[in-house]
């Protein structure tokens, strides 16, 4: 967050959204340590508030890189609660979005990121 802060205004895309992808990773990794679904929902809400100050046609792949970390943040709260109360279509959907996004700009790894956590939905929807 304080990195966020200290880098302002989207100036310098690549940084911020490796800044975002990290700070992302490390909110989910906590609650899911914790089981802690009141810090997977501060999690959703802190990605919620980054999506609704980015502009996606100056910065899709910050973006799209906000919808995959959206998605995990759906994806564990589905696990953590041991139910799905929608988490998984909305994962769905982000995940879709995003890797449409990664797929046109032909970036390889965040495709095979977005396609692992679409496993990842696979598999928590057969034990479901």
């Amino acid at each position: 967050g304080k990195a966020l802060a200290v880098l302002g205004a989207p100036s310098n895309v690549a940084l911020r959204t490796a800044v975002l992808q990290d700070r992302a990773a490390c909110l989910v990794r906590r609650a899911e340590i914790r089981g802690d679904s009141f810090g997977l929902d501060e999690a959703e809400a802190v990605m919620r508030g980054e999506l609704s100050s980015l502009k996606p046609g100056l910065d899709p792949v910050g973006w799209a890189v906000l919808q995959l970390n959206l998605a995990r943040i759906y994806i564990a709260q589905a696990e953590v609660r041991g139910r799905d109360k929608g988490e998984g279509a909305r994962a769905g959907a982000a995940l879709a979005a995003a890797l449409d996004v990664f797929s046109e700009r032909n970036l390889q790894g965040l495709s095979l990121e977005v396609e692992a956590a679409q496993q990842r939905l696979r598999t928590a929807a057969a034990k479901a």
